[in-house]
């Protein structure tokens, strides 16, 4: 039995809500690299007394734990999982520590390296619902990002043959990225299936996978509930050894939970920290210029979110540099630099800047976290952002593209309103 202090982090794999559903929990220690403790359990017939009979198998605690919850749930159904683990003692961080199953395998893959945009299809077998996504994505110094709107398709019915769950699932998924092919195109890499509980479908799904696609270099993965549970556990047990090592260093790094931007006199954001960069970042920088012939004023709004239309991101900065003598529009050169220091600590700069890259007149802010935006469109229990904030759907967007493109001058990312 390793010793009483020990810290242990835990990961728990539920396959659905209904009373006798497998959880399946891996406990791994922070000091000791080969524990390792793996158990299940049926879903009891509530979900107060049940985390309260998980617990109690724990080797101690609190614990630091990640729910891995089953991708059919509804946001109610999350958060009352998230509050009852709660309640019982497990320490659920709201953002960092509950994301649902096809989420959970997905964080595995950015163990095979960089790669650039390629469609994965995961499919998702519970007891009593299955699920199958179809998501474009790409890694890239080891984060993964989601290139494309995923795609889904859910049932609340328990299917025990293959074949149904290729017609049902995976032909209708394959059959929209015919028709709607993603910046990887019409193809895909990967299949992945996922069994948060043991079935007998999961060897058999991928045998009828394998014959179906035998033809094309299609790779077949199977992830049963241990290994599922033990990514999840692999998820907390990296999450608390980064604080730990915070604490230990005197610093503590965050991550831009989403992209920070500069809206442009178009409508479009030209992105300066991308979404899930390490934070602190060294000071990034971008030049633009006028929308307008003898412009006095230049106003740049520092936009979080995804979306390429600034009116879809949420503004947390406007500043106004005043002052501009008159010219042509695209002939001033106005500097922007963010520059993120250790907890989150932000200043903005804002510069009409020479030829030569000096400043002949400037304002400038500072922001005391660059995450409390989000923090303020977080779901208490999920984590979950409000929609809008997170769409990047740029298909039907007259000029998206012209406004990607059009430069004015060398190094200029696009003009900015008065």
């Amino acid at each position: 039995m390793p010793p009483s202090r020990m810290p242990f982090c835990a990961g728990i794999v539920l396959s659905g809500l209904d009373e006798g559903s497998s959880i399946s929990i891996v406990v791994l220690s922070y000091e000791d690299e080969k524990y390792i403790k793996t158990f299940s359990m049926k879903m009891g017939p509530g979900l107060d007394t049940t985390f309260q009979d998980l617990i109690a198998l724990f080797p101690e605690n609190p614990l630091y734990a990640t729910l891995s919850l089953p991708s059919f749930l509804s946001n109610e159904e999350k958060k009352m999982v998230v509050s009852s683990a709660r309640s019982a003692g497990l320490q659920i961080s709201p953002r960092d520590y509950q994301r649902d199953n096809i989420h959970t395998v997905l964080a595995r893959l950015v163990e095979r390296g960089p790669y650039d945009p390629r469609n994965d299809l995961l499919v998702e077998i519970g007891p009593s619902a299955l699920g199958a996504r179809l998501v474009c994505t790409t890694v890239e110094e080891g984060i993964l990002d989601f290139v494309e709107e995923e795609k889904d398709i859910f049932t609340q019915e328990a299917h025990t043959s293959p074949t149904e769950v290729i017609s049902l699932l995976v032909d209708p998924l394959l059959s929209n990225l015919r028709e709607h092919p993603t910046s990887a195109g019409r193809d895909i890499k990967g299949i992945i299936i996922i069994e948060p509980s043991p079935t007998a479908l999961i060897d058999l799904l991928a045998d009828h996978l394998k014959t179906k696609f035998a033809n094309q270099p299609i790779e077949i993965i199977k992830s049963p509930p241990n290994s599922l549970a033990r990514y999840a556990a692999e998820i907390s047990l990296k999450q608390h050894r980064s604080k730990i090592n915070a604490r230990q260093y005197g610093c503590i790094f965050n991550v831009a939970a989403l992209r920070v931007g500069i809206a442009k006199s178009d409508g479009f954001v030209v992105s300066i920290i991308p979404r899930n960069h390490t934070l602190p970042a060294i000071a990034k920088t971008a030049h633009f210029t006028t929308s307008e012939d003898d412009q006095t004023t230049a106003t740049v709004k520092i936009v979080f979110g995804a979306s390429p239309k600034a009116q879809d991101n949420l503004t947390i900065a406007q500043l106004q540099l005043k002052g501009l003598p008159p010219r042509p529009k695209g002939v001033p050169r106005i500097k922007v630099t963010v520059d993120v220091e250790h907890m989150g600590k932000t200043r903005i700069v804002v510069e009409d800047v020479t030829e030569q890259d000096a400043a002949t007149n400037s304002v400038s802010t500072e922001l005391e976290d660059i995450n409390a935006a989000v923090d303020s469109i977080t779901d208490e229990y999920t984590g979950e952002t409000e929609p809008k904030y997170l769409e990047a759907e740029t298909s039907g967007i007259d000029g998206f593209t012209e406004a990607e493109n059009r430069w004015v001058g060398q190094g200029v990312q696009g003009d900015l309103p008065p």
